[in-house]
């Protein structure tokens, strides 16, 4: 690592740092009252640094992420996790010009089972803070993921999605999802308020709207498309979820391109 003054102004440069199973932990308590401060992009944050860094690439060796968030004063939260998670950003840096780029790549287990594949990328000197990211999510049995739906939202999910692609095309104040997915017999069972038993009509009513499969289409997958628009006062990851929640309303009910 190098670091110094050049022009009174402070730099720190290295060519690569390795970070070697790190493991983080992060609960967020909904019922306490938001940060409403505004939350800029990670491109953003790197042009507004006050110094000069040079990161030529960041690597992170089998991390892991437990992300829990209580919703309901009722129960402890729900949880979702990535562990195996190996990562190299590249320009992680305010230094460089355009064209380059900062390119995150991410390959994950998600929720114990689920390879997942993530190309991120975007420029620090680009002020609209524009930016790329696709995913590549291999087979889940949906109910795995009822840890995290059941005792926030009140849904239990079942079924299975073989693969799941999708790409988002955004900038700081809107963003564009395309998504296509395989999956086979999903279904939801919407929850009363205690969250333990199900609702029949609302749940039937659900899934009249939603595709039961995706083997009908002519390459056994579903496409659909959407947009999101951002909340300034919530992070990169917020701004992920509402782009997700839109594809996969766009594809599940069929409301998309087939």
């Amino acid at each position: 690592i190098d670091f110094g003054f050049k022009n009174r102004k402070l730099f720190v440069k290295t060519p690569n740092i390795i970070l070697q199973q790190p493991d983080a932990v992060i609960f967020r308590d909904k019922l306490v009252a938001d940060d409403l401060t505004i939350k800029p992009l990670y491109s953003k944050m790197l042009r507004d640094l006050t110094f000069d860094l040079t990161v030529d690439k960041l690597r992170i060796d089998t991390g892991s992420i437990t992300y829990t968030e209580k919703v309901k004063s009722d129960n402890t939260g729900g949880t979702i996790n990535f562990h195996n998670m190996n990562t190299t950003i590249e320009n992680a840096s305010n230094t460089y010009k355009s064209p380059t780029k900062t390119k995150i790549v991410i390959d994950a287990i998600f929720m114990k089972k689920t390879p997942v594949q993530v190309h991120w990328d975007f420029d620090v000197n680009d002020t609209s803070d524009q930016f790329l990211f696709s995913a590549e999510i291999d087979g889940m049995q949906a109910d795995e993921l009822n840890k995290f739906t059941q005792p926030n939202l009140k849904v239990m999910l079942e079924g299975r999605t073989n693969k799941t692609y999708f790409t988002i095309s955004g900038d700081n104040n809107a963003s564009q999802i395309d998504m296509r997915m395989n999956y086979d017999d999903f279904k939801i069972e919407i929850l009363n308020k205690e969250g333990k038993k199900g609702n029949k009509i609302l749940s039937a009513i659900a899934n009249i709207f939603i595709k039961k499969d995706s083997d009908k289409e002519e390459d056994n997958f579903r496409e659909g498309s959407g947009t999101a628009t951002r909340d300034k006062n919530k992070s990169f990851f917020n701004y992920l979820w509402l782009n997700t929640k839109e594809g996969l309303i766009k594809t599940l009910t069929g409301d998309g391109d087939k």
